[in-house]
Order: C-alpha cells, then sequence, then structure tokens
C-alpha cells in the first residue's frame, strides 16, 4: 500500500479497526466478535479479489515462519 490511493485506503482500515475495537469495547452487541467484524468491514472497503489475495499471501508469510493458521484460503 504505498500508491497514494492505497494510503488512502490504509487509513479507512485503520479508522474501521479503531471504531470496531472501540464499540466492542464499550459492549455493543453487534461488535461482540471483534475479529469477524473486523474482517467483514475490511472486506467490504477492499473487496473480495484484494480480501483473498491478502488471505493467500498471510498464509503463505504464515507457513513460511512455522505458524499455523485456521485461514481458509
Amino acid at each position: 500500500m504505498e500508491r497514494y490511493d492505497d494510503m488512502q485506503l490504509r487509513q479507512r482500515a485503520k479508522a474501521i479497526v479503531l471504531e470496531c475495537t472501540k464499540r466492542n469495547r464499550y459492549g455493543d452487541p453487534t461488535f461482540s466478535s471483534l475479529q469477524d467484524v473486523v474482517e467483514r468491514c475490511l472486506k467490504n472497503i477492499v473487496g473480495d479479489t484484494c480480501w483473498n489475495k491478502a488471505r493467500v499471501f498471510t498464509g503463505a508469510f504464515c507457513n513460511q515462519i512455522g505458524l499455523q493458521t485456521s485461514l481458509s484460503v
């Protein structure tokens, strides 16, 4: 995410994570599963193609460093 558009996307993603975390901490029941809510919100802004590509790269990286993940690619 180095280009200008990518920087805007990064800022939006960061704001979404912060908002979801804040609402989870305040006990909002629609944000009770923080990981699921953050994933759903981020996937909505980046789209399926980018989301799936990121999952593949994350899975490959985790395999490379010896981490087990629950990612279903």
